[in-house]
């Protein structure tokens, strides 16, 4: 143990874990953390712990192999190695860690942020788990920019099937990232809409939720529902006033009229006369005010070729699973 302390990854500790035995879990995961926190890690013992833990089944000992894996053995290990932390604060330090030291991560920001989604989260714990690792990683702006946030949830977007935890990332980052609002309403709902998004409840309330705390932004996209969507999206939400005040300032199908009416805001349908005295400047057409969407706050909509590129080149075929567009 004496000249592990200042080898800690050289040939005796890879012959160590090949040589272990019940009751040496301990110490070996000790050793693998000291020889990560010392950047001694040699890439040597990445196949003797695979190896050992596909025996012991032990996680710990993924723990400190975390910068070794690639993005499929990160897929494969991460379930385990969500249950083998104490918590989500501890799920990302390993991974902060793990890439502090390498301008190019083994598996770069993007591609871990959409594995943390790909997950099936199969009890309440580890969800808890998971959304709070997400949290952490949407709040750390130095790695995670919103052209990455962006990447990712393109990305998520267009998987089939599009991940539960979907829209409650989506809300987080638009209130993290407020001009990501209009990407989402121009980009991304629209994909969901033609995915038929109601025929989930997990997803399906989410939208709802995103209408109602982006509103007025995310009016012109009930244009492209059904009636039936319509309709509960403005009354489930409590958007009746916001969404009979956008159908009076701008051309829309006579349908989404009715459901106003229907709903009892026809008082809404009336176009506000401007006061005596008050200049009325014209302004750009009703069917126009359809397409455009300002961004909040003036800002520009991220730039999804940055964003694109944050993902990395060829991520496509390694995000796992299906996209819609194959």
């Amino acid at each position: 143990l004496k000249s592990l302390s200042f080898k800690p990854s050289g040939p005796t500790l890879v012959r160590l874990i090949e040589l272990h035995e019940n009751g040496m879990g301990d110490l070996l995961a000790s050793l693998l953390r000291a020889a990560a926190d010392s950047g001694s890690l040699a890439p040597e013992v990445l196949q003797p712990v695979r190896k050992l833990y596909s025996r012991t089944r032990d996680a710990r000992l993924l723990l400190p192999i975390f910068g070794l894996l690639n993005f499929q053995m990160l897929k494969d290990y991460l379930p385990s190695i969500v249950r083998a932390v104490s918590d989500a604060k501890e799920l990302y330090d390993v991974y902060y860690r793990a890439g502090a030291t390498s301008d190019s991560p083994q598996v770069p920001p993007a591609r871990f942020l959409f594995l943390l989604h790909s997950m099936p989260a199969t009890d309440g714990p580890f969800l808890k788990r998971v959304i709070s690792t997400i949290t952490l990683c949407l709040e750390d702006r130095g790695k995670f920019s919103k052209e990455i946030i962006s990447a990712v949830l393109q990305m998520m977007v267009q998987s089939t099937p599009v991940p539960p935890l979907f829209m409650r990332t989506l809300i987080q980052s638009v209130q993290l990232h407020p001009e990501l609002a209009h990407y989402a309403v121009s980009t991304l709902l629209p994909q969901l809409i033609r995915k038929q998004v109601w025929t989930d409840s997990t997803l399906w309330a989410g939208f709802k939720r995103f209408c109602k705390i982006t509103s007025p932004t995310s009016l012109p996209i009930l244009a492209l529902l059904q009636s039936a969507q319509v309709k509960d999206i403005v009354k489930s939400t409590g958007l009746l006033e916001d969404f009979g005040r956008f159908c009076a300032e701008n051309d829309v199908p006579g349908d989404l009229l009715q459901i106003v009416k229907d709903l009892g805001g026809e008082k809404f349908l009336h176009r506000e006369e401007p006061a005596d005295g008050d200049n009325v400047e014209g302004g750009e057409g009703d069917d126009e005010a359809l397409e455009e969407v300002a961004a909040p706050n003036g800002e520009e909509e991220p730039d999804e070729t940055a964003a694109e590129g944050a993902a990395g080149e060829g991520a496509g075929a390694e995000w796992g699973g299906d996209t819609a567009g194959k």
